[in-house]
């Protein structure tokens, strides 16, 4: 049976983006899990919190699942999911399908699989661990009736792109549970490395958090006009924010750049924040301007894989991008130059690094970044 091929690349843009627009209460992490259904055959895609230690667990969000399905993981299955075991100790931020912790011929064996799996009607899964700490994880997973693991790398390898986005919303609300509440937002996202500036109508700047601030200062990406009202360098998004915070006209949900900046690359995404009718009609609109400075990645990990395969100085720096989370289209303006340049080079660096995917070749860059997970 033929199934649907998945982009890679432009679905994880598209996910990302929604990470974001889900932390500033633009859309549902309900939405974000029923659009992550959709890359494999009969998804069913969920959170799981699991403990190691006491071999328990449960599904924290789902879609595709019943009610009974969830209490019956919490109460008994999460005990003998012979996949923890694995997600105990698989590499935190990578992808991966079933397969990799547990051979097929294996698993049908299991209660698990005969009781649980085939129950909702799947054979398989991807998951990515988020975060793991205490003996406690924190997963994102997709089951699937698709068994064949090749169909669902290419899956696993859009989940190895939202870990870093990820990760930072479980920061995020973290530090909401630890003494944050509504009117501290802003500050909290400092500590995901994410700058804000929420602009109101007319693009009066409305409020930010410090990172959000430095920002305005530096002037780069985006500042305050001598009337005071907030900019941004890039012509087209400005010309984006203009309808975004107009009230009448209706103007993008969502839109997202990279850029190149003094501390490397930099994806810069508006968010129209929908709050509730009568609010936006005596409020006016609101959008925030989210900074990501990709923290997360290190670029010399980058010179590391540059120096280890003989990379060119313009393909370290599409190497750079790339690794950063942007696409070839992306990362080919935000280096000056045509897209179709920078997929030769891309080649030129598939055959001397021997991959032959972009995602892979990220994930190769990123373990030299970060080292053994």
């Amino acid at each position: 049976m033929a199934y649907h091929v998945v982009d890679v690349e432009r679905t994880t843009d598209h996910l990302v983006d929604l990470i974001y627009a889900c932390l500033l209460g633009e859309a549902t992490w309900q939405r974000f899990l029923d659009e992550l259904n959709s890359l494999l055959p009969g998804g069913k895609s969920l959170f799981l919190l699991h403990d190691t230690v006491r071999h328990k667990g449960s599904f924290s969000l789902a879609s595709g699942l019943r009610e009974d399905d969830l209490v019956a993981y919490s109460q008994h299955y999460s005990r003998i999911n012979p996949w923890m075991k694995g997600a105990a100790i698989r590499p935190v931020g990578f992808g991966v399908v079933s397969d990799q912790m547990l051979g097929r011929a294996d698993l049908v064996q299991t209660e698990y699989y005969c009781d649980f799996l085939r129950h909702v009607d799947c054979e398989a899964a991807v998951g990515v661990t988020i975060t793991r700490e205490n003996g406690r994880l924190f997963a994102l997973s997709t089951l699937t009736a698709n068994p064949d693991p090749d169909d669902n790398m290419a899956a696993a390898k859009v989940l190895t792109g939202l870990s870093p986005h990820l990760h930072k919303a479980f920061r995020f609300y973290r530090g909401q549970t630890q003494g944050g509440n509504a009117e501290n937002q802003m500050t909290i996202l400092d500590h995901a490395d994410i700058g804000v500036v929420l602009v109101g109508e007319e693009g009066v700047l409305r409020r930010t958090n410090s990172l959000g601030e430095r920002h305005l200062a530096a002037g780069e990406l985006v500042g305050l006009s001598p009337i005071g009202r907030v900019t941004l360098r890039d012509k087209t998004a400005q010309a984006l924010l203009r309808e975004m915070v107009d009230g009448i006209a209706a103007g993008p949900r969502l839109h997202s750049y990279v850029v190149t900046t003094p501390q490397g690359l930099t994806k810069v995404t508006l968010a129209k924040i929908y709050r509730d009718a009568l609010t936006d009609f005596f409020g006016g609109p609101a959008v925030a301007i989210i900074i990501d400075t990709a923290s997360w990645y290190s670029s010399a990990g980058t010179a590391s894989f540059a120096h280890r395969f003989k990379l060119t100085p313009a393909e370290l720096k599409l190497a750079d991008a790339l690794g950063r989370g942007a696409s070839v289209r992306e990362a080919a303006g935000s280096l000056g130059i045509a897209e179709g340049t920078a997929r030769q080079q891309l080649k030129s660096i598939f055959r001397k690094t021997g991959v032959s995917r972009q995602s892979e070749l990220v994930i190769c860059m990123h373990s030299l970044s970060t080292g053994p997970a």
